[in-house]
Parts: structure tokens; sequence; C-alpha cells
């Protein structure tokens, strides 16, 4: 997030939504994602 994270001015409820945002990411898609790369889905 270090691209987001630098973003100035953001409230807390946006700076929580790119929280959960990263977090659903790292969790359920990074996972995945080489393997739905392979298999050209």
């Amino acid at each position: 997030m270090a691209r987001l994270a630098q973003t100035v001015g953001l409230t807390e409820v946006q700076v929580e939504i790119l929280s959960t945002v990263r977090s659903f990411v790292d969790k359920e898609i990074i996972p995945h994602a080489q393997e739905l790369e392979h298999a050209d889905t």
C-alpha cells in the first residue's frame, strides 16, 4: 500500500477502507493470482 499510504488528505473512513481492501487482497487474491494466471482464467 505504499503508493496509497502516501495519499494526503484521506479521512479516517477512507484510510480504513484502504486497509480493509489491502487485507482482503493479501488474504484472498494474492495467494491465488499465480494459479489463475497460469490457468489463463
